[in-house]
Order: C-alpha cells, then sequence, then structure tokens
C-alpha cells in the first residue's frame, strides 16, 4: 500500500481522544489568558496555536483553498505552516499539530478531513454549524470525549449570538450523549440573565423557587454555567431565612 502523504489520521485523533478529558481554549480573552496544565488535552481554534503552543489539535474549518483564505493576511505563513508545521516552541523549533479542516488537502501534510458524513449521521443529518465551535463539540460528543471544558469561548460581542446558539446546541447534544462540561466564569457560553429582583427561582430552572424545588439543589446545579452553584446556594439560604 502506498504510503499517505498525510501525517495524521482522523481514526488515530478519535481513537487518542475517545473517552478523555478535553479542553477547547479558543480566541476569547478567557482563552488567552488560560495556561494549560502539564498533560492536559487541548484544542484550539485557528490562530489560537499561537497563544496556547501545548494544543494537541488545531481546528481550522475555513476550507484551505477556499475564498476566506485569498483574503487572509497571513495566508503564505499559514500555508508554510500547514506543511512544515508552526514556529512556536520556545527554543525557536516547529511544532507538527494535527490541523483538522473541511478535508485534508494534498501539498498539505498537516491536514485531517473532518469526518462530516459520521457527525451527521450520528445526530439525525441535522446541519447546524455557524462556527468552528460547534463543529468540535459535535465531534467530541460523537466520539465520546468524557469532560469538554471551555475556555476563551466567550461571546461578549453581541453580533455572535448565532454562533453562540449554534455553539450551546451542539453543548446541549453532547451532554445528552453522556458528556460532562465546564465553562470559564468570565465567558457568555451557557450564561443565564441576570434576575429583575421580581423574580426569584433558582439559575437555570426559570419558575422554580429554592422552597418548593424538587430535589437537592447540588444534584442539578454545578459549575458547568459561570458562578451557578454559587448564586443557587446563596440565593436558597437566604430566602430560607425570609421565609
Amino acid at each position: 500500500m502506498e504510503a499517505s502523504e498525510f501525517k495524521f489520521s482522523i481514526n488515530e485523533l478519535e481513537e487518542k481522544f475517545t473517552g478523555k478529558d478535553v479542553t477547547i481554549v479558543g480566541n476569547g480573552e478567557t482563552g488567552q489568558m488560560y495556561s494549560p496544565q502539564e498533560g492536559e488535552n487541548v484544542w484550539v481554534i485557528n490562530s489560537g496555536i499561537f497563544h496556547t503552543i501545548e494544543a494537541d489539535i488545531v481546528f481550522v474549518m475555513d476550507d484551505i483553498e477556499g475564498p476566506a483564505w485569498d483574503a487572509h493576511r497571513q495566508k503564505e505563513q499559514w500555508m508554510d505552516m500547514l506543511t512544515n508545521g508552526f514556529p512556536i516552541m520556545p527554543d525557536g523549533s516547529k511544532k507538527e499539530v494535527p490541523v483538522i479542516s473541511t478535508r485534508a488537502v494534498e501539498g498539505f501534510p498537516l491536514t485531517v478531513r473532518y469526518p462530516l458524513e459520521r457527525v451527521l449521521q450520528r445526530f439525525n443529518n441535522f446541519g447546524y454549524f455557524a462556527e468552528t465551535l460547534s463543529y468540535m463539540v459535535a465531534w467530541a460528543a460523537m466520539i465520546k470525549v468524557r469532560r469538554l471544558a471551555f475556555h476563551g469561548c466567550d461571546f461578549w460581542s453581541a453580533d455572535r449570538r448565532n454562533q453562540r446558539a449554534t455553539a450551546e446546541h451542539w453543548i446541549g447534544r453532547y451532554l445528552e450523549a453522556g458528556g460532562q462540561v465546564m465553562v470559564n466564569p468570565g465567558s457568555m457560553l451557557l450564561s443565564l440573565p441576570e434576575r429583575d429582583g421580581v423574580n426569584r427561582h433558582i439559575d437555570g430552572f426559570y419558575g422554580y423557587t429554592p422552597e418548593y424545588f424538587p430535589i437537592p439543589i447540588e444534584l442539578v446545579v454545578d459549575d458547568a454555567r459561570p458562578n451557578t452553584k454559587g448564586i443557587a446556594t446563596e440565593m436558597s439560604a437566604k430566602l430560607r431565612e425570609e421565609l
């Protein structure tokens, strides 16, 4: 069999991360401030490789030869990196990191084809991908990553509502598949609106007040959503005192 020019395969990557904990580091502020621990499995988005050199995978979901790259200011630099590796190591050397994209492109040996057909087959052919993060989470759900932590997936900009919606949809599908989630407290991802001073429900459970909540709060409210557990616990204690 003729050897492949590509240095990584999607099957090998799936085997590596199935059942593991993975940290997704986006390019928002909380991601740029995050420092992975030694041995942490890390996936990054696009240029996130430059501030998170520990990355195990880079996701670049714009077609390598598509129009988005024609307008990219660093196109030539990226084309070189997709061939020869990323010059990110402290000693100036290059690191070869698999780059998952829409397809593996001849001449770019670090590229790996995203398994879109299998992802869609797993999730009833439902196409709802407005940005790269959604593809990452859907793949994580399909290969049964045990736990996803999100840093830098902040969505503070109002014009990214649709992207946030698709990301949260796929996080829901991931949770339904049995995964666990943690979100950086500085992110808007999976965040909840502030109560208006009239409603006194438990965060994440509109309409339910602590005194009539049918199960222990600590079983269902945790650190998956920013600050939720502390708020709910404090609120519960305060309302019980008032009753």
